[in-house]
């Protein structure tokens, strides 16, 4: 018995060395703030945004000294303004994959009120004469407008409305 007593201790040891070492075979350094996914802009921005609520917080507490708030505070806000913009670049992507889709769903057809894709001037179904309409919200739009008067976007300037 005391063989086996011998051997399991000897295994409750080595399990609990590997136990008690394992964050000093770790190869990632360890850091005061959260790191983000760098695949997820949205994440990122909140955990930068909660670093910075985090710092602010310490400095009021006296935590941070007012020597190495002001650095502090501005890496964080640059970090946050940085996925601030990645995010408000997909939202740019977005409104574009929105206006790809309408421009293909197209508007319908006056006369036979049949579903019309793209920017096509008559009906390929009955012949009827399309009115221009607007990119991004689908109104019918005259020939000399320069802009939209249902939502004020800017239209294409065609040969038929300087003609």
């Amino acid at each position: 018995m005391d063989a086996f007593a011998l051997v399991v201790g000897l295994a409750l040891f080595a399990a609990a060395s590997l136990f008690v070492t394992k964050p000093f075979r770790s190869r990632q350094p360890a850091t005061n703030r959260p790191q983000a996914d760098a695949a997820d802009p949205k994440q990122a921005r909140a955990a930068a945004l909660s670093a910075l609520r985090s710092l602010d917080f310490d400095f009021q507490t006296g935590k941070v000294s007012e020597d190495d708030y002001p650095a502090l505070r501005a890496q964080l806000v640059a970090e946050a303004a940085k996925n601030i913009d990645a995010v408000s670049g997909d939202d740019e992507r977005i409104e574009a994959m929105i206006r790809a889709r309408r421009a293909v769903v197209g508007k319908p057809c006056p006369k036979c009120g049949k579903k019309i894709a793209g920017d096509g001037r008559y009906c390929p179904e009955c012949g009827a004469e399309l009115a221009p309409a607007c990119p991004s919200c689908g109104k019918a739009v005259k020939a000399g407008d320069l802009f939209c008067r249902s939502c004020g976007s800017k239209l294409e300037i065609r040969a038929e409305a300087t003609a």
